[in-house]
């Protein structure tokens, strides 16, 4: 542009720049010191404010930028371990092509809104949650939503431990896991198992091996109530031998318990 023909800007608006004062220059651009509605100054050739290019200091763009970060997961984790568990949980809630969408949204369970509506709400409480790329978000309560109160990281160990599916039962005093207290109890998972679906709760549901080898095979009915034949014994007051011998013989009930003044026992 002719600096003998150039247009006088000043006082001009151009978007969010009002235009102060041109700016000499030894090159053969013209230049105008322009004033941004945010209040940086900043010196902007005219050709690039008349064909309206520019219409701030840049606050604009960097304005739009951080839109479209958002937009665009402006966290940038967008590839990273902690994303794909974000969306493993929305998927698990809400889409019903989901293979697992029947154990999860199709009974009930969701996501909070801060965490459906925001990836950033649910990166920043991860990081101050113990998130690591070996753990995996866990349920505390598993007829709960994913929400902060009901959510912790948690490895493989542990999530089996919590699955819905788990048998849970009552080991001196505490609730947990089958499997925990089968271990707690030194008994095969097995063994504990099979006890279980048979009926066995309790003490009976955790009983020394031993116990079963020696004495249930020789259950007795005496007084009523149905013991093992050694605690029979003791009870009763007849040697232990005698009554295996008779049990061996065949007799029961009042037979079985006669008093052993006889030579025939």
């Amino acid at each position: 542009m002719s600096r003998s023909f150039r247009r006088d800007l000043t006082g001009q608006r151009f978007g969010r720049l009002t235009v102060l004062e041109f700016v000499p220059t030894a090159g053969k651009h013209s230049f105008w010191k322009c004033k941004c509605d945010c209040g940086n100054v900043k010196n902007i050739r005219s050709d690039v404010l008349l064909e309206g290019k520019t219409i701030s200091c840049g606050c604009e763009k960097k304005k739009q930028d951080r839109i479209n970060l958002v937009k665009n997961h402006s966290h940038k984790q967008s590839g990273k371990r902690i994303y794909y568990e974000w969306q493993g949980m929305k998927g698990r809630c809400y889409n019903s092509n989901n293979e697992r969408y029947d154990s999860y949204g199709g009974r009930g369970i969701k996501m909070c809104d801060e965490w459906k509506n925001d990836f950033q709400a649910f990166y920043d409480w991860a990081m101050l949650n113990g998130y690591a790329d070996d753990l995996s978000i866990d349920r505390i309560d598993n007829s709960g939503d994913y929400e902060p109160s009901n959510c912790r990281w948690t490895d493989n160990f542990t999530q089996s431990r919590n699955r819905r599916s788990n048998i849970i039962v009552d080991y001196n005093g505490e609730k947990m896991c089958l499997t925990d207290a089968a271990a707690l109890a030194r008994l095969t998972r097995s063994v504990v198992d099979a006890r279980y679906h048979r009926g066995d709760r309790g003490n009976r549901l955790f009983r020394n091996p031993g116990e079963d080898r020696k004495n249930v095979k020789y259950l007795v009915e005496y007084s009523g109530e149905i013991i093992p034949l050694t605690r029979a014994a003791k009870l009763s007051g007849i040697p232990k031998t005698t009554l295996f011998r008779r049990y061996h013989r065949g007799d029961r009930g009042e037979r079985l318990f006669r008093p052993t003044t006889n030579k025939n026992i």
